[in-house]
């Protein structure tokens, strides 16, 4: 998550410098997506089916693909970065909105949903670095593309997406990026086919070569 989060930080820079140069006003980078709490266990080893296992203690870190692009681009050095997502009526909530609140990262558009908790993945990792990551979706899974309503999105802005909200408000809000005449970066995190139209309206594909295999290959079949 961290790399993928560093890779469109930096995309977005190259964008950045590139609307500066034409326009005193920079734009803005608009995320919309996940926010996780992560809920970290280190075990000697990883439970076998049926079996439990003890770890010496827990953590519980700010996560999620979203809020952690949200993070890291404000981290850069964006003058004006928001985040839209979801999040429960619920302690895991705070959690969440105070580390992106303390990286400078706005969060006016971030939701709070009375039924659906805030979204927990719980991930363990054992003594060799192995790890099982299963994650709970909860809010992230009421995110939709009309949060961007309004002036939200405008010409010169910076949409920059993932994969673990639903598709189909993904796809909505590349969309609204082309019509409005914003900039389009999706990183397909978790893996998954993206439409051909989808494609073509985007400015920067965001991959690593297994995503880039399954991608392709979905663009392929349905071609």
């Amino acid at each position: 998550a961290a790399a993928a989060a560093a890779a469109a930080a930096q995309s977005q820079h190259s964008l950045y410098t590139e609307n500066r140069s034409m326009s005193s006003a920079a734009p803005t980078i608009v995320v919309l997506g996940s926010a996780v709490v992560d809920l970290v266990l280190n075990p000697s080893e990883l439970p076998r089916p049926g079996r439990t296992v003890l770890a010496p203690s827990y953590k519980l870190l700010p996560g999620g693909k979203g809020s952690n692009q949200a993070f890291a681009a404000a981290r850069v050095g964006f003058p004006k970065v928001e985040f839209y997502g979801a999040v429960g009526d619920d302690a895991f909530a705070e959690t969440l909105l105070t580390s992106l609140k303390s990286a400078g990262v706005g969060v006016a558009g971030v939701q709070t949903r009375k039924d659906a908790p805030t979204a927990v993945a719980a991930v363990v990792v054992d003594a060799k670095g192995e790890n099982q990551i299963c994650v709970g979706s909860g809010a992230n899974l009421t995110v939709t593309a009309s949060q961007l309503g309004g002036d939200t999105l405008r010409a010169g802005d910076i949409l920059l997406q993932q994969m673990e909200i639903p598709h189909p408000e993904v796809w909505s809000a590349v969309e609204l990026a082309r019509k409005v005449g914003a900039h389009s970066i999706l990183n397909v995190a978790p893996a998954a086919p993206v439409p051909a139209e989808v494609l073509q309206s985007l400015d920067f594909l965001i991959v690593n070569e297994h995503e880039a295999l399954e991608v392709h290959a979905a663009a392929a079949a349905a071609a």
